[in-house]
């Protein structure tokens, strides 16, 4: 230090940012949740879901939903950090493929976002859409009903 400048301290902060599993990179249609370390708030009861998605694109589109909803979800009181979910689903062995025909990943995040809003009384946090979203694409006809209001109770 020839100069006599101070140099610069470095630190490293121990908790990954982001994590990548194989998991995120085997499909490109996804249904995701996003999830807090703490319980938000809603009208009947509390939840650490703070959004549901989808994603044809794969795990971008994650990466990307995570880094656009991060300031409002971390601005919430007493939320400091928010992890991604993958939902996944098999059709069924003897399945009708005229019955799958229609984007399973766009009726599995609608499932999820009624029964969320029928559990806690509004859809998550940052899901713009939802409010008075109702079950009318057959949904439940794909997905059982209590196989999604459990899904939503482990995550809760």
């Amino acid at each position: 230090m020839a100069s006599g400048r101070r140099r610069t301290s470095l630190g490293l902060y121990r908790d990954p940012a982001i994590t990548i599993t194989r998991m995120g990179t085997q499909k490109t249609e996804l249904v995701y949740v996003l999830v807090a370390n703490r319980k938000h708030k809603y009208p009947n009861g509390r939840s650490r879901i703070v959004y549901v998605g989808m994603t044809e694109s794969g795990v971008h589109r994650i990466a990307s939903s995570v880094a656009n909803r991060a300031e409002q979800v971390l601005r919430e009181k007493g939320i400091s950090s928010f992890s991604a979910h993958v939902v996944h689903y098999m059709p069924p062995r003897t399945f009708s493929a005229k019955l799958w025909k229609k984007r399973p990943v766009l009726l599995l995040e609608r499932a999820l976002i009624i029964s969320f809003q029928e559990t806690y009384g509004c859809p998550p946090l940052c899901n713009g859409t939802g409010q008075n979203m109702r079950p009318t694409f057959g949904e439940f006809d794909r997905f059982s009903r209590n196989r999604i209001g459990t899904l939503i109770e482990d995550l809760s």
